[in-house]
């Protein structure tokens, strides 16, 4: 069976998209990619979202890396240094 990368991260940048009523293309002209396709890739897991895509969602939508990632804010990460 062929392997899929993390579905988890690309839930999360589903909710953020859905969050705020907007289209797959809506989103893919907003990042300046060719369309609507490559977020639906990103958002069922069948391609890797790359880093600095990320960031942009990031930026665009003012929730945290970490959060994204990790589906933890980093606020609620507790440093055991």
């Amino acid at each position: 069976m062929k392997e899929m990368p993390d579905r988890k991260v690309g839930e999360r940048l589903r909710v953020l998209r859905m969050s705020e009523g907007l289209t797959q293309e809506a989103v893919a002209k907003l990042f300046n990619l060719s369309s609507g396709r490559i977020i639906s890739a990103y958002e069922t897991g069948t391609r890797l979202v790359p880093l600095d895509l990320v960031v942009k969602y990031s930026g665009e939508f003012d929730i945290s890396t970490d959060w994204i990632l990790t589906g933890r804010d980093s606020t609620s990460c507790k440093n055991t240094a």
